[in-house]
């Protein structure tokens, strides 16, 4: 099975770096470019399965860059940040002198919000699941967020949490690609963004 993970386009938000988390922010006009311009790529690929975080920045892409519906995983929603959605990263430095220690901690929840490690293990759920469904042979396309993606890819890497530090940055609209058909599963490509997708393989195309 191969796995294609797209993140969502890009958001105002993401412009101006507010955490959005389950704030259901919209694609802006470059987002929806982004997305828009991999329908090409998709549409030479044999996709026996297209899913999407239940948040419309995601649905959006994901229709955009197939032309498909995609079937919805709320559990592939973005990490919930509590109080600090809506913030930007820059007021949250300010306001909370030890954020990279509680940033880096598993288990830290902000105020309201959710931990990584609750994000991590309702991932791995929906990623078994989606994975018993389809056998071996079947091209799967996911379409994500920063930190489920980050989630998500772990998971199919079987590094769990501690080798989140070792993932690709998934910028807006990037693309990354797991075989899990390898001996062990392989990261086939990283973060690719739509200036590199000519080196991409169209793998089992149909």
């Amino acid at each position: 099975m191969r796995i294609y993970l797209l993140r969502h386009g890009e958001t105002d938000w993401n412009v101006h770096r507010r955490l959005q988390g389950t704030v259901d922010t919209p694609l802006n006009d470059t987002g929806v470019e982004q997305a828009e311009s991999w329908r090409p790529y998709f549409d030479r690929l044999r996709l026996d399965g297209i899913y999407s975080s239940g948040l419309q920045r995601a649905l959006h892409t994901a229709l955009l860059a197939t032309g498909r519906p995609a079937c919805i995983i709320d559990r592939f929603n973005e990490r919930n940040f509590g109080a600090w959605q809506g913030e930007t990263w820059a007021d949250l430095e300010l306001s909370i002198p030890d954020l990279d220690t509680r940033w880096s901690d598993n288990a830290f929840s902000p105020p309201g919000g959710e931990s990584r490690a609750e994000l991590f293990a309702r991932v791995r759920s929906a990623i078994d699941a989606i994975t018993s469904d389809h056998e071996s042979d079947d091209d799967v396309l996911i379409v994500a967020h920063g930190a489920s993606g980050h989630a998500i890819l772990a998971n199919l890497l079987g590094g769990g949490m501690e080798s989140r530090g070792s993932l690709p940055t998934l910028t807006n609209a990037s693309l990354s690609i797991v075989d899990l058909e390898a001996p062990t599963p392989e990261l086939v490509a990283a973060a690719v963004t739509l200036v590199r997708e000519a080196e991409l393989s169209f793998g089992r195309a149909g």
